[in-house]
């Protein structure tokens, strides 16, 4: 079975928001993060996930919000239907700010809000902007407004170089001139501060990017040279473990169609 079964996947408003409705199985997601935020309202089951390092529970009728690039995993007792908008850093920063440093000044990630879940109906705005608009508003009164605002984590060197240059054949022997520490202290203290090693972190940040080539309609075939994957297959069990789904499962639901040709059939084994 499949970690995750994805009914729809949709862009909206200038690609700053992407809106999911899924069933996250049993066998659940190992740790990942996104490269924008997570908005979503479990609709049917109770999910249990650790984001930033803290333990959190979302039962059915709950709001959860995980800020982009934080390290999670999510596991279910039983199939838990949810839906998600992915949401740019900017377009919240401009339209939800106090969402923004609510969240971040706390290590709370989820909300019981009953007066918001009407408005969270993604079959009903996938592509209307004033609706978006309209719940990011009611749910920011919702949330309590943060006493203070934490200050900026120190971005680790190492991370700062994969952030830069994760689209060159960066050979991560580099980690010894991107720090002062030795390679295996820098791994260690890597991994402390994000959560993920640093060829996890870089993998992870080349499949992000590699939605964004499905979508513009890059032939999967090619996608795994495109972002320096050894293969397909490196580069489809990456993308699985990431999203829960194949790359020839993603297009298939982005773009609603069937598989096109022998290759295209090759991306989901």
């Amino acid at each position: 079975m499949d970690a995750k079964t994805i009914q729809m996947w949709q862009v909206g408003i200038a690609s700053e928001v992407e809106i999911m409705h899924a069933e996250l199985n049993y066998t659940g997601l190992s740790q990942h993060f996104h490269d924008v935020w997570s908005v979503g309202h479990i609709i049917e089951g109770e999910c249990h996930f650790n984001s930033g390092g803290v333990d959190h529970i979302a039962p059915a009728g709950s709001i959860f919000i995980i800020p982009a690039y934080e390290v999670h995993a999510c596991a279910a007792g039983k199939p838990v239907n949810y839906d998600v908008y992915y949401i740019s850093e900017m377009y919240l920063k401009v339209h939800a700010p106090q969402i923004l440093t609510a969240t971040f000044a706390s290590s709370q990630r989820v909300w019981v809000a009953p007066d918001c879940i009407e408005f969270f109906d993604v079959s009903k705005k996938l592509h209307d902007e004033a609706q978006i608009k309209l719940w990011l508003d009611k749910f920011s009164q919702y949330i309590d407004r943060p006493k203070r605002s934490l200050p900026d984590k120190e971005v680790f060197p190492l991370r700062r170089l994969i952030d830069e240059r994760w689209q060159e054949p960066l050979c991560l022997k580099d980690i010894e001139s991107a720090t002062k520490y030795s390679r295996w202290q820098a791994i260690r203290l890597f991994k402390k501060q994000v959560g993920l090693t640093p060829n996890e972190y870089l993998r992870q940040l080349r499949v992000l990017q590699s939605r964004h080539l499905i979508r513009q309609g890059t032939p999967l075939r090619d996608i795994a040279a495109i972002l320096y994957f050894s293969d397909q297959p490196h580069f489809t069990r990456s993308f699985k473990r990431l999203f829960g789904v194949t790359p020839g499962e993603f297009r298939r639901v982005l773009f609603r169609v069937a598989p096109q040709s022998p290759e295209e059939e090759d991306s989901d084994y």
